[in-house]
């Protein structure tokens, strides 16, 4: 189990801490680099002004039924495994029913705020 939970760790720690560290590498070279600082501001201003003078609607659209068919499934996954859960936890000893609630209430608090927080 240690060992499996040292996987995970470094499954999704290395990705992460290389993210950020080009990030950082990244924002670094145009801090210094004075040469990126003026197209940079030119191209977030004409973005921001051809973004505020357009419709919306579409990319509302569009990005709803992207959230849709990408969180759907997921969702769909959880309920199943949530539903499957408590159905062994019915037929479980109180003391078993016990742990796996307090195993399962943090997790599904997370994924509902997740889930909530996407559709803003």
């Amino acid at each position: 189990m240690e060992h499996q939970n040292n996987l995970y760790l470094t499954v999704f720690l290395l990705p992460y801490i290389l993210t950020i560290a080009m990030n950082t590498l990244v924002i670094f070279v145009i801090y210094k680099e004075r040469a990126l600082h003026e197209p940079m501001y030119i191209f977030i201003c004409n973005l921001s002004f051809k973004l505020s003078c357009t419709s919306t609607f579409v990319n509302n659209i569009v990005g709803l039924l992207t959230m849709g068919v990408y969180m759907f499934p997921q969702l769909l996954v959880i309920l199943f495994s949530y539903a499957q859960i408590l159905k062994i936890c019915i037929h479980a000893s109180k003391e078993c029913r016990k742990k796996a609630l307090q195993t399962c209430i943090p997790h599904l608090l997370t994924v509902i705020n997740y889930f909530f927080w996407c559709l803003f």
